[in-house]
């Protein structure tokens, strides 16, 4: 064989060597390209949202049974991990509700555990005070650190510190709590301690000219029930006052509470008052609604119309609940839409899909920094970053969840204005829990009204 075919050759073999390797690692691109998109986090379903938040909220804000709804990163002048805290008996009623509702979809003993201990917590509330029927806004042991800007007292027995001028509002959220865990998964030995807790917290408002009275001998501030007041000024407090009765008398099983709760509903003229509990108008952004009340409201319809069986009251709290739902139906709110449902036996409205679509949309920005979705979404192999999946809203329309503004509830903000400014929404100094994402989840769940797999 001549050099120069010998050469060609050796040529010839190093241009398909040469081809064959860019070949290869062309399909060694592809191939560690398809791998990587077949093993990228998903972004996680409504169950594993569910998941998530009630991992958080048991890992970052429980204390002692009770739920803290804002954790305050450290600062240079604050250097440890904090809560804000005016809402602990208001949400830990609502998380007692939310692990029976959670307990009742899933069977799971890790919510019946949870929501034991959150009844304990609000017997606790009650006790730090050392006054019969008053309670606390929150609680601490009096050697922890805090940093919030209520009125805190020591109780009497010097364990804990309590957070004085406690509201209807938090008195709804605990009645509420009671009543859900009371009839679906406490003990007897529970029942009874929270029988006597509510029935001394009606006694309390009662004895004291229908006011919530502090240790101060002064009625607190959002803590009145008086005649004139629900008739004239608040017609909510009439509806919230009933609700407290109603449970008292559920609870206990004494004919007296069921007594006092029929002659403020009738003879008082509580009932018709309640009627008006909700201020309406059309939907628009400058409407005057106070949308923190409604998540009140239907704290209080939810045991009213499930244990009512009297006619006549039941069509005053049913003229109540529809002149309320025709307000709010358009926020597709899912823990509103449920206990509308549930209370009117009405499971096939078109409604409740659009609440679970609406959702279905939630992103965790609305509620924790990146550092913790970055946590999160490796501990649980999700993609936790937002995605916007509606259309964005003109002025004056429902804002979904994917478009809502940070805040801490997505119960209480105006879903009319409380628009992001921007996507992924800016971290801050304050983090939140997911309780009023959660609470309507389970609820749905709770009472068939959406699919476990979704």
């Amino acid at each position: 064989m001549r050099i120069e075919d010998l050469s060609k050759n050796r040529s010839r073999a190093s241009f398909i060597l040469a081809f064959s390797i860019v070949l290869w690692m062309r399909g060694y691109e592809n191939t560690l390209h398809a791998e990587n998109k077949a093993v990228a986090p998903p972004t996680p379903k409504m169950n594993q949202i569910a998941n998530l938040l009630e991992t958080d909220l048991v890992e970052r804000f429980l204390l002692e049974g009770q739920v803290p709804p804002k954790r305050k990163d450290p600062t240079p002048d604050v250097p440890f991990v904090s809560y804000n805290m005016p809402d602990n008996a208001y949400m830990t009623g609502m998380y007692l509700a939310d692990q029976t509702y959670r307990f009742r979809a899933s069977r799971n003993p890790e919510a019946k555990r949870l929501a034991s201990e959150a009844c304990s917590a609000l017997h606790t509330f009650v006790a730090v005070t050392g006054k019969p029927g008053l309670f606390a806004r929150a609680f601490i042991p009096v050697d922890m650190r805090y940093s919030d800007d209520g009125i805190w007292r020591k109780s009497p027995d010097g364990k804990y510190l309590w957070r004085g001028d406690v509201s209807s509002d938090q008195a709804t959220g605990y009645m509420y709590g009671c009543s859900v865990y009371g009839q679906f998964l406490a003990s007897p030995e529970e029942k009874a301690r929270m029988a006597a807790d509510c029935v001394a917290i009606c006694d309390h408002i009662e004895q004291h000219g229908m006011h919530i009275e502090d240790v101060d001998g002064k009625p607190t501030q959002w803590g009145h029930y008086e005649p004139e007041y629900v008739k004239q000024e608040e017609p909510m407090n009439a509806l919230l006052w009933l609700q407290h009765l109603k449970v008292a008398a559920q609870l206990s099983g004494d004919p007296k509470p069921e007594e006092r709760y029929r002659r403020f509903a009738l003879e008082e003229g509580y009932a018709e008052a309640a009627v008006n509990a909700r201020s309406v108008g059309e939907p628009s952004p400058g409407r005057r609604v106070n949308h923190s009340d409604d998540v009140l409201i239907f704290l209080a319809y939810e045991p009213l119309l499930r244990l009512e069986k009297d006619e006549a009251l039941r069509a005053l709290y049913l003229k109540s609940l529809e002149r309320t739902w025709n307000a709010v139906r358009p926020e597709k709110n899912l823990f509103f839409t449920c206990i509308y449902a549930a209370a009117t036996n009405k499971k096939d409205l078109p409604e409740i899909q659009k609440a679970v679509e609406n959702w279905s949309l939630f992103t965790f920005d609305l509620h924790w920094n990146r550092d913790t979705r970055d946590v999160y979404g490796k501990r649980f192999q999700l993609d936790l970053e937002p995605k916007v999946r509606s259309e964005k809203p003109k002025s004056g329309q429902v804002i979904p969840l994917d478009y809502r503004a940070r805040d801490w509830s997505i119960q209480v903000q105006n879903p009319y204005t409380d628009i992001a400014k921007e996507i992924p929404r800016p971290d801050s100094g304050m983090e939140y829990t997911g309780l009023h994402w959660t609470i309507g989840y389970w609820m749905a769940r709770a009472e068939g009204l959406m699919d476990e797999k979704q």
